[in-house]
């Protein structure tokens, strides 16, 4: 009786570690990201700063634009690199397109306490309106594929011209959440079938080695 109440507090315990959501609150307003993740009872704060530029960062990203220009050729282990990480990141999305818990995650991450309050303003009132279409494209454009890709709740948009205003105002905000036990049923699936393609590479491998070697002989 002790072993079964034992085991299955550690289940309940594991239970509510997996399936309890972790959650991401995003937010600009006023030039200034706040984001915050919280899991049970912890909360961590991950951004709550202006968005102002370094004048050092600056000077520095401007040197490296300045180097890259001048720098005209490139080096050929450098190609060879960036096709090779190209073709393992193509092998992994086809990897990762055919993982059904991939489909399963993406039902199961949710967005919700969407708001999104955007005033377009601006000095001459041309820029205002298309810009004001553009905006709205957008922001309509964004939330219909975000819903395609995964659960979007009730999202408030509020887009609209100010011709009085100098400058384009934006308030944003979402909340998403996700249970860790979805992410790791997919990471372990896609885990899984990055080390079978692997061995199955290597399998043939071996055996065109082994092919090769008698006709080696033969011309021999």
């Amino acid at each position: 009786m002790t072993a079964l109440i034992i085991s299955g507090s550690i289940v309940l315990f594991f239970a509510v570690l997996l399936f309890s959501p972790v959650r991401l609150y995003f937010a600009y307003r006023d030039n200034k990201i706040i984001a915050s993740v919280r899991y049970l009872f912890l909360k961590i704060n991950i951004l709550g700063e202006k968005l102002e530029e370094d004048p050092e960062k600056k000077a520095k990203r401007k040197t490296r634009k300045e180097a890259k220009k001048e720098k005209t050729k490139e080096d050929s282990e450098d190609a060879k690199k960036k096709t090779n990480s190209i073709e393992t990141l193509k092998t992994v999305w086809e990897i990762v397109k055919t993982c059904k818990r991939i489909h399963t995650l993406r039902r199961h991450l949710i967005f919700y306490k969407i708001s999104v309050t955007i005033i377009v303003g601006g000095d001459e009132a041309m820029k205002i309106a298309t810009g004001y279409a553009t905006i709205r494209a957008l922001v309509e454009n964004g939330l219909s594929l975000l819903d395609t890709l995964f659960v979007v709740k009730k999202p408030k948009v509020k887009i609209g011209p100010d011709f009085m205003l100098g400058k384009t105002a934006a308030d944003i905000s979402f909340r998403m959440k996700m249970a860790p036990f979805y992410v790791l049923a997919a990471g372990l699936q896609i885990l899984i079938k990055i080390v079978k393609r692997i061995l199955k590479n290597k399998m043939k491998q071996k055996k065109g080695g082994k092919q090769n070697e008698p006709t080696a002989a033969s011309s021999q």
